[in-house]
């Protein structure tokens, strides 16, 4: 499906996808964008798109060798370029190397990949044990579980942010935790796929800096974090697990430092000025004692009234100021139209 994809196409579902982030109270995301045919330039038009509708980006384009050796080499082209132009500037759209997995990149591959980010000072991003393809799959060619290849390629570190890290054995849980790899909880994207359950409890539970993510499946946030409150407690047998407190934290600051930053994800002096108000209008009085539980179980992307991103208000009630919603739901229909007529 992605090798469909062309610049037109990122543009617009960027666009629809900024449009339902901040509708959804997201102010700060990280997107990993995968299609081969949209090199070089991809990144340029999303970051575009992206800095127009007033929100901050991570950005990165999903190197790897699934096509051919030569596409590889430009997906990583296209993560330098980018990250050259932009990390170093004062912008709310910044760069981060990404990899795919074990099963789309040789060991060359991703020690080059590994050695650029060192090089650049960025981050890399990277997809890890969303099933248990992975794992036999790196059995099978390594004889050994993808966590320790990665951790003999000197791969790990404390700027390595790897998504999903469902089937994961404790040995290699060890490892990361140790290597002080960060890591991104996708649970309705998990589910949606049959990966599996991360063992999220455990991570936490090392410390081990995790936050909240899509996968790109759906970017209604209230429901993410409902299926990480809820799918773990199931999973556990335990109602004690995943208490909302702690999935509210991975969607802040625990979000925030999962992708590297101490200045996003909280009201504090030094921090930028992210806001958002959400309307709470239910019968039960709001405490500290229930706060957590009624914003996570009763609340939806319709109670966001406000929107604030860098001191700019980019939602102010309920009305979108920076980006056209009605010309841009006409231009995703016309753009899904298209996508499913390419062969």
């Amino acid at each position: 499906v992605e090798n469909r994809l062309d610049h037109q196409l990122v543009e617009v579902t960027t666009r629809w996808a900024c449009i339902e982030m901040i509708k959804s109270g997201i102010t700060t995301f990280m997107d990993v964008l995968e299609g081969p045919n949209t090199i070089p330039g991809a990144l340029d038009i999303e970051a575009e798109v992206i800095q127009k509708a007033g929100m901050r980006g991570i950005i990165s384009f999903e190197a790897c060798q699934r096509l051919n050796k030569e596409n590889g080499e430009l997906g990583l082209r296209e993560n330098v370029d980018f990250i050259r132009k932009n990390n170093k500037l004062d912008n709310l759209v910044q760069g981060m190397m990404s990899v795919h997995t074990l099963f789309t990149a040789d060991k060359e591959y991703l020690i080059q990949a590994k050695k650029i980010t060192n090089e650049l000072g960025c981050d890399i991003h990277m997809h890890l044990s969303e099933s248990v393809y992975e794992p036999n799959w790196s059995l099978k060619k390594y004889g050994k579980q993808p966590v320790e290849v990665y951790n003999e390629l000197n791969f790990l570190g404390p700027n390595v942010l790897a998504s999903q890290g469902v089937q994961l054995e404790p040995d290699e849980i060890n490892i990361l935790n140790k290597k002080g790899v960060r890591l991104v909880h996708m649970p309705l994207s998990n589910c949606e796929v049959g990966g599996g359950i991360a063992p999220i409890p455990s991570f936490l539970a090392k410390g081990i800096k995790t936050g909240l993510g899509t996968d790109g499946y759906i970017n209604n946030f209230f429901e993410v974090m409902r299926g990480a409150f809820l799918i773990h407690k199931a999973y556990h047998q335990n109602p004690m697990i995943m208490p909302a407190k702690d999935v509210y934290k991975m969607a802040t600051d625990g979000g925030a430092k999962a992708l590297g930053r101490d200045d996003i994800g909280l009201i504090k002096v030094g921090c930028l000025a992210d806001l958002i108000a959400i309307n709470i209008d239910t019968p039960t009085p709001i405490n500290s004692e229930n706060v957590y539980d009624q914003l996570i179980l009763f609340r939806n992307p319709n109670d966001v009234a406000d929107v604030m991103i860098d001191g700019k208000f980019i939602l102010k009630n309920r009305e979108l100021l920076t980006v056209d919603e009605e010309k841009t739901k006409v231009e995703i229909r016309t753009a899904a139209e298209k996508f499913w007529k390419l062969n």
